[in-house]
Order: structure tokens, then sequence, then C-alpha cells
């Protein structure tokens, strides 16, 4: 049984403007953009099979400016819903490469699968399809990502392992875009 919470607090997006053709910009202000809730990525005490779901909140806020549909600095957000569904899937040992560890460690492997749903705001109403489809863009479009984690009481995140969710064919896209291990010494 694992005593820790772990939280995404948000993303940091820095000050710039991006030039997207035909005198179409994009604005940031810069700021630091916070997860409501927070993003909860595990809530413990956990135990194998144990399930548990959270929703979290992320809002970006820019300035749009398209001439041709007479935006002018005008008000643009993104907001990110994610879902995230959170299990207890395996207990074992795991075992790194060579020096990593003296030995073995016993673990707990929690799969967190992240549905993100999107939705664009300019001048607070829905964007229209007109200024989304050109950037690639769709409102209410859904990501998934599954994460899996292998955590130990001893040295918390061990290994992590992120896959795609391809959203047409419903598939796990491979190899995935990372895959990691730390160690975290407690002193």
């Amino acid at each position: 049984m694992l005593y820790t919470r772990f939280y995404k607090l948000g993303v940091k997006v820095n000050q710039a403007t991006a030039n997207l053709g035909n005198g179409i910009l994009l604005t940031s202000m810069g700021e630091e953009d916070p997860i409501t809730l927070k993003d909860l990525i595990f809530k413990f005490p956990v135990n194998y099979k144990d399930t548990t779901h959270y929703e979290g909140f992320l809002v970006e806020e820019y300035t749009l400016t398209v001439p041709s549909m007479g935006f002018a600095d005008a008000p643009a957000k993104r907001k990110m819903t994610s879902n995230v569904k959170s299990e207890v899937v395996g207990w074992g040992k795991v075992i790194l490469p060579h020096e990593a560890l003296e030995d073995t460690t016993k673990v707990l492997l929690i799969k967190n699968t992240e549905t993100m749903v999107a939705n664009y705001l300019v001048n607070g109403t829905t964007a229209p399809e007109a200024l989304l489809s050109p950037l690639g863009l769709k409102e209410e479009s859904t990501h998934s990502i599954i994460f899996y984690y292998f955590i130990s009481k001893e040295h918390g995140t061990m290994a992590r392992m992120t896959f795609d969710i391809n959203d047409t064919a419903e598939e796990i896209v491979f190899p995935a875009h990372f895959a990691s291990y730390t160690i975290e010494k407690h002193f």
C-alpha cells in the first residue's frame, strides 16, 4: 500500500506570437495555466485492482487576429477537459538496467487512461468551423493517451511508458512517444 498523492499542476505558455499566414496571428501573453481542479495523477493509498476517476480543466487564453473574418485581437481560448481513469492493473518486481538499482524492488503497475476533449472559443462563443478547419483543428476533438507507471514505495515512480491512441481506429500507436525510467531517492 502506498500513501502519497501525485498531481500535475499546470503548464506554462510562453509569451509569443505565431504568424499562421494570410495575416492570421495568435498571441499568448505568457502565463502559468493552472489545471482546475489539480490534475490528480495518482490517489493513494492504492491496492491491486483499485480504480479511480478524475476530471480536470485547462484553459489557455490568447488573442487572435484573422482579417478575412473580421477578428482583430479578439479574445480566444482553448479549453481542455481531461478525464482520467486510473487502475492498479498489476504488481510484482521491476529489474532495471545494470547499476540503476542494486537489486529488484516491489512495485504496483498503474494504468492511467486520459481522454482529452478540446473546445475553442473566440469572443466568448464557439469558434467557427471556417476558422478551425484550415488550422487542422476541430471543435470537441478527442485525444486519448495511456500511461503505465511502475510505482515503488521506496523509490516512487520507477518507470513510465506512454502510448497514444489512434483517434480513428482506437488502436495503440507504437512506438510510444517516450518511455523512461527514473530513480527517486528519499533522504
